[in-house]
């Protein structure tokens, strides 16, 4: 019995012959020949897809990596739209009234000074300590014994004076707790004078507002409040109703 070849015992192939398969074709001298670049017809009846011009120099984004940023920007714009941000406006320069506590000139009291003013945005106690330290317009009043602040100067390009340092600084409101600081000169003008009435004078003042229970009374280099009767660093200062003059307050003309 003979097996039977389909390749070498095939009808009309002459024995003991292999055939000859088809040669590869020649390799570059860097590798392998490139595969040839098959043309990519589009279906019947719709017109090839333009290609976009590409600038000299510009990077080529990978096409899966510039569907997935796609994806990204329509999935971040979906769902409606919120409301923009609200922005708060700048608050307009507004006549207010407010109350002022002054030491008497000759009584150990406090006078009460009602006085309209133009508020420019601050604070409602950076306001009325504003307003305190430009001194009493009542003639039975005196101004607290604290520096003046230095005279406006007019500065190159400044379209209005610059005032100079003051002697207050007003701090933030914490837990119902103002904290004022003072330089050191005002700490040697609260020394020659030796008096509460201008330390309770800032206190009553700025405590007339809700959000000021009490005042805690600084200084800016550290120093201490040589006051008799508040020697040392006192803790916060409540205001003292009881040093103010029972008569009713006076109400100046407006400036």
């Amino acid at each position: 019995m003979r097996w039977f070849c389909p390749g070498r015992d095939a009808p009309g192939r002459p024995r003991g012959r292999r055939p000859r398969l088809p040669m590869p074709p020649a390799r570059s001298p860097g590798g392998l020949s490139p595969a040839p670049v098959l043309p990519v017809r589009p279906p019947a009846g719709l017109p090839p897809a333009p290609t976009p011009p590409v600038r000299p120099g510009a990077p080529r984004v990978a096409p899966a990596l510039l569907a997935l940023l796609l994806a990204c920007g329509c999935a971040r714009n979906v769902g409606p739209a919120g409301p923009p941000p609200a922005i708060s406006p700048v608050p307009r320069p507004a006549l207010e009234t407010v109350v002022l506590y002054f030491p008497h000139q000759s009584r150990p009291v406090l006078v009460r000074e009602v006085r309209q003013a133009v508020r420019r945005g601050e604070f409602p106690e950076e306001f009325a300590l504003r307003e305190l330290l430009k001194g009493p317009r009542r003639p039975d009043a005196r101004p607290l014994a604290l520096p003046d602040p230095a005279p406006a100067e007019a500065t190159g390009g400044a379209p209005e004076p610059v005032a100079g340092p003051s002697p207050l600084l007003v701090g933030k409101v914490i837990d119902g707790t103002l904290s004022l600081y003072l330089s050191p000169e005002a700490r040697e003008a609260l020394a020659r004078s030796g008096s509460l009435l201008d330390i309770y004078a800032l206190v009553n003042t700025a405590a007339q507002f809700n959000r000021v229970e009490r005042v805690a009374i600084r200084f800016m280099d550290g120093g201490t409040l040589p006051v008799e009767g508040l020697a040392g660093t006192p803790g916060p200062l409540y205001p003292r109703r009881d040093l103010v003059d029972s008569a009713p307050a006076e109400e100046p003309p407006g400036p």
